[in-house]
């Protein structure tokens, strides 16, 4: 038996595990990924969810820290996300289609022991299925995040990597010369008067893992300050997924990539594609992206 969801259950049998493939899985956040074709979309029949925009920025006391890029090293010798999609079976699918809603983005990968896992961000949480082992029966553990319902908001950017153009808090600091900017308090130091200038943010880095942060590293700045914004102050235990793969084509190459940060209190999701024409450098990188964040349902 495996549970499903919040408390519901189904037989091993009515949640088929897919066949594995024998190969290596891909390095990946907590898993893999690799090159091939260009994406092929959602699952047969879904289509986008239509949330609302958002151009807004909280205050600049705290602010995330701008990573280095990581590249994107790929292994052309795994399944894409497709292919580990198919391999879960129908009974599997559906209950991941069914608990997320209408699908915003989806990914799936070969884990660590070579069985393909599934992740699904829609309009009703972020869900996830998983092999696990039940009373010595391999089954799949469907999971879900739930949403605050019509809470969803996105943001759309585009342009050039993450070395050319300075992020939001840079850019703040810097209508200010550098020699009359701010500096942070001492230790000790007396409360600021009023009229006084505020003192310098400070940068909040999330609990991430090397490779995570070089994946993310790879955004430019302002999608990776959408991206960690929501968990600096009081959200803790942020888990990290990420899938992409590499598409090399005669007069460019063209990366997709999900990233996904989750927590207690929210989750962003960032879906990405960048094209680096031959021959340019990383800096010469276009970015068509699209950010999400939703905030954790709280009961």
């Amino acid at each position: 038996m495996v549970v499903v969801g919040e408390g519901e259950r189904m037989t091993s049998a009515q949640l088929p595990e897919g066949s594995g493939s024998g190969r290596l899985p891909e390095r990946a956040g907590r898993g893999r990924r690799r090159a091939d074709a260009a994406p092929t979309g959602l699952p047969p029949g879904e289509r986008p969810l239509p949330v609302p925009r958002t151009e807004s920025h909280d205050s600049l006391d705290i602010v995330p820290p701008i990573h280095e890029p990581g590249g994107f090293p790929v292994d052309s010798s795994v399944p894409d996300r497709q292919q580990c999609w198919d391999m879960l079976g129908a009974g599997v699918r559906d209950r991941l289609l069914a608990k997320a809603g209408t699908v915003v983005e989806w990914w799936a990968r070969l884990d660590h022991d070579r069985r393909p896992r599934a992740t699904v961000f829609g309009s009703h949480g972020l869900c996830q299925a998983t092999s696990v082992i039940r009373n010595g029966k391999r089954v799949y553990l469907v999971e879900r995040l739930q949403l605050e319902p019509g809470a969803m908001t996105r943001q759309t950017f585009g342009g050039a990597s993450a070395k050319s153009r300075p992020s939001f808090a840079d850019r703040v600091l810097r209508r200010t010369p550098p020699e009359s900017r701010p500096r942070p308090p001492l230790p000790g130091a007396q409360p600021r008067l009023p009229g006084a200038q505020p003192p310098l943010p400070s940068t909040h880095p999330l609990d991430l893992d090397d490779d995570t942060l070089g994946i993310l590293g790879n955004f430019p700045a302002d999608v990776q300050e959408f991206l960690q914004r929501p968990f600096l102050r009081d959200d803790r235990r942020v888990v990290a997924d990420w899938y992409y793969y590499e598409t090399v084509e005669f007069a460019h190459q063209r990366v997709f990539v999900v990233f996904c940060l989750s927590a207690d209190r929210h989750v962003t999701v960032a879906s990405a594609t960048r094209i680096l024409p031959r021959g340019r450098s990383l800096q010469r990188a276009q970015w068509e992206i699209e950010c999400c964040h939703a905030p954790v349902r709280r009961t």
